[in-house]
């Protein structure tokens, strides 16, 4: 079934052309009803959740404030009828039930700010009718807005956590670039199974040799097998990752899955400093990425730096118990010292002592464990890649608690305190990691000195006890990854973002994957 129409691609040399009429006839036949599927499952769930947490509402104010309304009987819940359509409508304005169709990693974290706006709008609404109506008190629409705000998440939440455990909500994917990058997107892929994108393969005519961790994904074959691949496995959603295609076969490919309905996701060149706080700039045709300038006003640091006492501060009162408890723990098991002190680097160069409890054994020497790792290449190969190991022989029974729950970084609150970090923000960094790792040299093209510079050394913004990596893998992720992501936080740093981090923070605490 191998036929051309117009707009084929142009094969390379020794490489049979994609078939668009092919692939068109058996997108149009699955992956559209499929897709639409999805997107139907989430925006119900959400709908349902969102009818539920407004009724929920209603009954704890009229609970809590019964007869409110004057002389209105049943015609009480005529009003709070109508009022759940008001608020449903300025939700569905806000784009708060089609976002999860398309964005992957999107959360109920991620809609809170347009939760506020639509409900705090519909607060203003029926506050502005029962004053000139004099329906009911105000303080029924002020009560009603404080209920919601609770009430609106958490149903969120649960729609999401049974949708996303739907058969329907998850969607075959594939990857069209085996390279650097596409296997990149492959490893999150397959340590992030809530995003609801089951990996069918890679696409590639010459990909990279697969790392061992994904030994296991196939490469399915080239974009001249695209159509019996999808046609074969049912692909929903297609990630471009930076194929090995001339830019116009790619091109064409890309716009031929789009009209096909396929969901398409495109891999920016530059991804690293490509982030949400990004635009979109079109001039003439030509759409162009906008960076917005890289600056940090002094309110802005202001409110971090408060923010940041007021919460470790608040913190380390409310956990004191649990922090001498574990104190005494690591003492009775090992004996001293209590705490673990290793030397990092802040802002400008700076030293400071980052703190926490220690977690191995004071048997294990640098020279010990130098003479293990070369006995056991495995877990070497292992160590060189991340700089920990999953079963690390020098962790101590309390040691693996510790480290599994993060309880071994409750003293660094003490750092957040005294400055020398902050709550959210890049992985902080030894002398060593930064001289090997981290530095990148540019030269002067006017003079022969190389000027150092540290990738996160960013004015004012300090390493933090949580950040990127924290919600994206932690233990599990490469030196290169924390690199990446490091710069992608810098590059797009915002208050909502770090506030954004600290609830994903949370989350993986409970969940302890990727803690070790």
């Amino acid at each position: 079934m191998s036929t051309h129409l117009d707009g084929a691609l142009l094969p390379r040399e020794g490489r049979a052309p994609v078939d668009p009429r092919t692939l068109r006839v058996v997108e149009r036949r699955s992956a559209p009803e499929r897709l639409r599927r999805r997107g139907g499952l989430i925006r119900r769930s959400l709908l349902i959740g969102d009818v539920l947490a407004l009724a929920l509402t209603f009954v704890l104010v009229e609970t809590w404030m019964p007869n409110t309304f004057a002389d209105a009987g049943g015609a009480s819940w005529l009003a709070y009828l109508g009022a759940a359509a008001m608020m449903l409508v300025l939700l569905a304005s806000r784009d708060l039930y089609g976002r999860d169709e398309t964005r992957a990693d999107h959360t109920t974290i991620d809609d809170l700010p347009a939760i506020f706006n639509a409900v705090t709008a519909g607060a203003f609404i029926s506050l502005a009718v029962l004053v000139l109506t004099g329906a009911a008190s105000p303080e029924l629409a002020i009560a009603a807005w404080a209920i919601a705000l609770v009430t609106i998440p958490l149903a969120r939440s649960g729609a999401r956590v049974i949708a996303r455990r739907r058969p329907d909500y998850v969607q075959n994917t594939v990857i069209i670039g085996g390279g650097v990058i596409g296997q990149l997107m492959a490893r999150k892929l397959l340590t992030h199974p809530e995003y609801g994108m089951r990996l069918v393969g890679l696409i590639d005519d010459d990909p990279r040799p697969l790392d061992d961790d994904l030994d296991r994904v196939p490469v399915l074959g080239g974009p001249a097998q695209t159509a019996r691949i999808i046609r074969d496995h049912e692909v929903e959603r297609a990630i471009v990752a930076f194929s090995s295609q001339s830019h116009h076969d790619e091109l064409e490919l890309i716009r031929q899955l789009r009209d096909l309905e396929l969901q398409v996701d495109i891999v920016p060149r530059l991804f690293e400093i490509v982030g949400p706080s990004a635009g979109i700039n079109v001039f003439e045709g030509m759409s162009v990425v906008a960076l917005p300038p890289r600056r940090i006003s002094r309110s802005r640091l202001f409110v971090k730096r408060a923010v940041d006492i007021a919460v470790a501060g608040f913190t380390l009162i409310a956990l004191l118990p649990i922090a001498i408890a574990i104190a005494v723990a690591v003492v009775l098991t090992d004996g001293r010292p209590l705490l673990y002190r290793g030397e990092r680097i802040g802002p400008r160069g700076r030293r400071f002592m980052q703190l926490k409890f220690r977690t191995m054994s004071t048997k294990w020497t640098a020279e010990r464990f130098e003479n293990w790792l070369e006995e056991h290449p495995l877990q070497a190969a292992e160590f060189d890649r991340t700089q920990k190991l999953g079963d690390d022989p020098r962790t101590t029974r309390v040691g693996r608690f510790l480290r599994k729950t993060s309880l071994d970084e409750l003293p660094q609150l003490l750092n957040v305190l005294l400055g020398d970090l902050s709550l959210v923000g890049p992985r902080p960094i030894t002398e060593k990691e930064q001289r090997e790792r981290y530095l990148h040299r540019v030269f002067d093209p006017n003079s022969s000195e190389a000027l150092i510079l540290g990738y996160w050394d960013v004015e004012g913004l300090r390493p933090g006890m949580t950040g990127y990596w924290q919600i994206s893998g932690r233990s599990t992720m490469s030196f290169e990854e924390r690199i990446r992501i490091d710069t992608a936080y810098l590059t797009n740093w915002s208050l909502a973002l770090d506030i954004s981090i600290l609830a994903r923070t949370a989350r993986a605490l409970f969940a302890t994957r990727g803690a070790y």
